[in-house]
């Protein structure tokens, strides 16, 4: 090999060295690049290994009462495990599952809430990570499923809270929200019907229940309950109807001498409904039924289901009787047919009630403050006993004790004892009319006031006179001498006059004012009253002294 040749080989040798240097250098370069990068931020490859969790959700964040399906999810890194757990624990939700990379999900279910509250469940994720590398857990999620509603009742009431021994028709209402089922339970069971149980409607109802006639001698009391279930929960209610028993009939009547009745004790107001004759007891807290034909007694009522508290006055509307309580303040309503209680009324519109007048539509009640306080009259429904209006004196007429209402067809007229006049009103408005005194415009005790064939005629005790107006004009007409006349009767052809001095009597005049005749004349003074009735035929006469009533032909 020639000089040249060497030279040329040595010089690629190097070259070649020169080149796997620089080679060299350049991988090292590299290697050191990818560990520079490889540290970037402070982390390092082996940190990166680690397992990671992110954006953890669960959803929905509610649910209604009933429960239902949630879904969960979440971005995981470097795992080999995640475990999901809630609290409190649902059999079948908590969850173990292999993850790796990316997004996770599991759906489950939620139970029913059946508590009274709101239930919170609370749900965490736990990430394990490769080769038990680490643990990742994620923030904890909850989920609320709240209380079922509860069911309500808002109203339940009856038309009435008791009928006659007859029974009859009662009307339920009520109104119930967030219900699934209602029902009303009675007890004890109506007679009759195969259930005790009345099913009720939604929302708003009205159930009417027919209750049988009660013929025993104690009163039967029905208790309504009305139970409205919830889907989890249910609520009741409860009310009592009363069926009051038979009044009792005596089985063997009162002995009676001729036509002399013995009733409860202190007789002392007369009312004619019919072919029969009621007969209000005060000191005896009864009421007494008498037939008018046979003069014997049908029976008498003193059950304390009447609610009577010195009856002092009677009306008959054609088909009640009504009782004035005065003692109780009170009116008491009877079927006129049976003597059954159909309802005692008190409250608003009745004080110490101690005379009644029908007007064909509506019942008047004079009211007596009976310790100088403010007198009144008050007009009733006959029918339903709500009342309609309360009438008060005024300046120009000031009731201080009103004792008597005669109706003339149109208006009213009452008898003030303690202004010693009388008041005239209509019987449509309750409207004050005009006034009158005893004695031909004076003064004087009135007591008593009755009307027929278009003339007043009024009682005053104080001037010893009984006084006739035209009930039209209201003007004076005449006047006759009584000594100390006390209740009358007008019955368009004659008048009738009790007279308490010097003895108790019953003096019979004509329309003129003329003497007729003494049809009761007895030995003692007035004594716990007296109170007399024309029957179109006969004069029944109350005597409060000795307790009985008798009839007088005419």
């Amino acid at each position: 090999m020639d000089e040249k040749t060497q030279l040329y080989l040595k010089y690629k040798n190097k070259r070649k060295l020169r080149m796997f240097r620089d080679l060299k250098v350049t991988s090292i370069a590299l290697l050191l690049l990818a560990a520079s990068l490889a540290s970037v931020g402070g982390v390092s490859a082996a940190i990166s290994t680690k397992p990671a969790v992110s954006h953890f959700v669960v959803a929905p964040a509610t649910l209604n009462y009933p429960g239902g399906n949630i879904r969960l999810s979440a971005d995981v890194k470097n795992a080999t495990k995640c475990i999901f757990r809630i609290s409190p624990v649902v059999a079948g939700v908590n969850k173990n599952m292999v993850c790796r990379n990316g997004r996770v999900t599991y759906t489950s279910s939620l139970p029913k809430n059946i508590s009274d509250s709101n239930i919170v469940y609370t749900f965490k994720l736990i990430v394990i990570g490769r080769k038990g590398k680490g643990v990742a857990v994620a923030p904890l999620k909850r989920v609320t499923v709240v209380a079922a509603p509860k069911p309500v009742i808002k109203s339940f009431t009856a038309s009435t809270s008791g009928l006659s021994n007859a029974g009859g028709t009662v009307t339920l209402t009520g109104q119930v929200t967030n219900e699934i089922g209602c029902s009303i339970t009675a007890s004890p069971a109506i007679e009759g019907t195969s259930s005790n149980i009345v099913p009720c409607g939604s929302g708003s109802f009205t159930v009417p229940v027919v209750l049988p006639a009660n013929s025993s001698t104690s009163q039967i009391s029905y208790r309504f309950t009305l139970t409205v279930n919830g889907d989890v929960s249910a609520s009741s209610k409860a009310l009592t109807i009363t069926v009051y028993p038979t009044p009792t009939v005596p089985t063997t009547p009162p002995v009676t001498t001729g036509n002399t009745i013995s009733v409860p004790a202190q007789p002392d107001a007369l009312v004619q409904a019919g072919q029969d004759i009621w007969v209000a007891s005060c000191k005896g807290n009864a009421v007494t039924e008498i037939n008018k034909s046979s003069k014997q007694i049908v029976q008498i009522i003193n059950s304390p289901t009447y609610g009577f508290s010195c009856p002092d006055a009677l009306a008959f509307d054609g088909t009640h009787i009504w009782v004035a309580n005065k003692l109780g303040s009170s009116l008491t309503q009877l079927n006129a047919s049976t003597g059954a209680w159909i309802q005692t009324i008190t409250g608003s519109g009745i004080l110490n009630p101690d005379a009644l007048a029908f007007t064909g539509t509506n019942l008047w009640v004079s009211n007596n403050s009976l310790n100088g306080g403010t007198s009144f009259l008050s007009e009733f429904n006959s029918y339903t006993g709500i009342v309609v209006r309360i009438v008060k004196g005024d300046i120009n007429q000031s009731l201080q004790n009103p004792e008597c209402i005669a109706f003339t067809g149109t208006n009213l007229w009452i008898a003030d004892s303690g202004s010693g006049g009388a008041f005239e009103y209509t019987a449509t408005s309750g409207a004050y009319l005009r006034s009158t005194g005893a004695g031909g415009g004076g003064s004087g005790a009135t007591s008593y006031v009755s009307y027929h064939s278009g003339y007043i005629w009024i009682s005053s005790s104080n001037t010893g006179t009984a006084l006739e107006f035209n009930a039209t004009s209201g003007a004076y007409v005449r006047e006759i001498s009584v000594n100390s006349p006390d209740q009358l009767i007008f019955n368009g052809s004659n008048l009738f006059i009790v007279s308490v001095a010097p003895t108790t009597k019953v003096i019979e005049y004509s329309s003129a004012g003329l003497y007729i005749r003494t049809i009761v004349n007895l030995s003692y003074k007035l004594q716990n009253g007296m109170s007399i009735l024309y029957d179109n035929s006969n004069l029944w006469v109350a005597n409060g002294k000795d307790n009985t009533v008798t009839v007088h032909l005419l």
